[in-house]
């Protein structure tokens, strides 16, 4: 399969998930917050980004964060399948071919790209929204 494909397969997969923490953090905003905002008149848009954002954006944070994760198996199951390129072809590949060495360097580099990515992923999360401490609490 072409990289589009591939594309659009990762962006089926993430989707939803993003989608239904938003929609969830954005339910949980405390009607406090919004009777704040209309003491203060605030139009919708400094509603949405002064008030909205802010108090759903931890359940936005582990969305977009199991997002990555889905995104990672999307991929590889997509290299997997029907492929020529990539490391989910070289660990099917090296499978078939009795390339144990080759095939557990891919899982191992495969393994080394998903935590590499979540830190990376946290670590600015924790600088645009400084105040949620996402994973300072995890530690």
């Amino acid at each position: 399969i072409g990289e589009e494909s591939k594309v659009f397969l990762i962006m089926w997969s993430v989707v939803f998930p993003v989608w239904i923490n938003t929609h969830a953090g954005i339910v949980e905003v405390q009607k406090e917050y919004l009777w704040l905002a209309k003491i203060f008149e605030l139009n919708k848009f400094q509603t949405l980004k002064d008030i909205i954002f802010q108090a759903a954006s931890t359940f936005i944070i582990t969305g977009l964060r199991i997002g990555i994760g889905l995104a990672f198996i999307a991929l590889i199951a997509a290299e997997l399948a029907a492929s020529n390129s990539g490391i989910g072809f070289l660990i099917s590949n090296s499978h078939l071919l009795f390339r144990i060495d080759k095939m557990l360097a891919g899982i191992l580099l495969l393994g080394v790209f998903g935590l590499l990515a979540d830190k990376l992923f946290v670590f600015f999360a924790n600088k645009t929204i400084a105040w949620s401490l996402y994973d300072r609490r995890q530690n």
